[in-house]
């Protein structure tokens, strides 16, 4: 279907994907923000990696759905955010904003400062975006990710996010059966008016 090269992770947080059909599975390690008694913490990192559809294969990339979750925790007053943006260059076409790159955003944000609270939970972020038709399609692309998780709290209080799975899935365009009997059809039709 398609291979992938060129990963990274600017500080290593993702860790190595598990790959399995046209899914990218992380589980990244240590990558949380945490913060006690009024004393903030932001933690980033930028996970890159290139895609590309197999020579052979005719269908070209269709779409990118990001799926991210963890947990969080505020005692006392604090509050934490998870901030994810993609981008998806082509890198078959010039770069011309706004299609390309492909670009998408998700945001999670739970704010207990004032008055102060205390809550625990499952936090989530997912971009579902679709590949801009072209002439060739999208079968070779520059796949960048970036995570910001941060974690404020009041004095006395404290605050935790941590980010515990990161899975991406690529879609191929894979024509529908009807389709492709329709396409076939209409091939065997040329080729007899041909004669």
């Amino acid at each position: 279907m398609f291979s992938w090269s060129n990963g990274q992770s600017d500080n290593g947080f993702f860790g190595s994907p598990i790959v399995a059909g046209n899914s990218f599975t992380f589980f990244p390690a240590n990558f949380r923000a945490v913060s006690s008694n009024a004393v903030a913490d932001t933690i980033t990192d930028r996970l890159s990696f290139v895609i590309e559809v197999a020579p052979n294969n005719p269908f070209p990339l269709e779409r990118i759905i990001v799926n991210e979750l963890g947990d969080y925790a505020i005692t006392n007053g604090g509050q934490v955010s998870a901030d994810s943006a993609l981008f998806v260059t082509n890198l078959d076409i010039p770069v011309n904003p706004p299609n390309n790159p492909l670009t998408g955003s998700g945001s999670f944000d739970r704010n207990l400062l004032s008055p102060p609270g205390s809550d625990a939970g499952i936090w989530n972020i997912q971009i579902n975006r679709d590949f801009p038709t072209t002439p060739d399609g999208w079968r070779r692309v520059q796949v960048i990710l970036n995570n910001t998780l941060q974690a404020a709290s009041v004095p006395g209080g404290t605050a935790l996010i941590e980010k515990k799975v990161a899975g991406i899935t690529i879609t191929l365009v894979i024509p529908e059966p009807a389709s492709t009997s329709l396409l076939a059809g209409l091939s065997t039709l040329a080729i007899r008016r041909r004669k």
